[in-house]
């Protein structure tokens, strides 16, 4: 077999794994969520805190159904469930959005001296690993045989 094929089979077999999914979902949003920020931030002037929540905002659009059909493939539930589950990934998100992350940042600038351009990717990444995926995966992606 040929090597490519190899890495081919073992990418295949890593990606059946949620915490890599979430880390690969987490990524692609976490680019978004930069390129946003990045966009509000140096080309339009936006304080920066105010940008970190626009950035956030904008990366949740592609966030959820990444994470509802692809981190935790969560299919074949009824409208009302599916519809609990968007409204509290929404409030999660909006608590992140418009609330953690951009304290976080605040913290991180004022106290610690950071760029913005450092603090706004580490606020997400402590986010991430530290509050969403845990509520994700055990409470609002949660299977009734888990």
């Amino acid at each position: 077999m040929h090597p490519y094929l190899y890495v081919l089979q073992w990418g295949r077999g890593l990606l059946q794994d949620k915490m890599i999914r979430y880390f690969v979902a987490g990524g692609v949003t976490g680019i978004l969520n930069y390129g946003i920020f990045s966009l509000f931030y140096l080309g339009f002037g936006v304080q920066y805190a105010v940008a970190t929540a626009i950035g956030g905002v904008g990366a949740w659009m592609v966030n959820f159904p990444l994470h509802k059909w692809w981190t935790f493939r969560d299919e074949g539930r009824t409208k009302k469930a599916t519809s609990l589950q968007t409204l509290s990934h929404g409030a999660l998100k909006l608590w992140n959005n418009l609330g953690a992350a951009p304290l976080l940042v605040i913290f991180f600038v004022e106290y610690g001296g950071m760029s913005p351009m450092i603090a706004n990717p580490l606020a997400g990444i402590a986010l991430g690993l530290g509050q969403n995926y845990p509520i994700s995966r055990w409470i609002i992606f949660r299977r009734p045989s888990e």
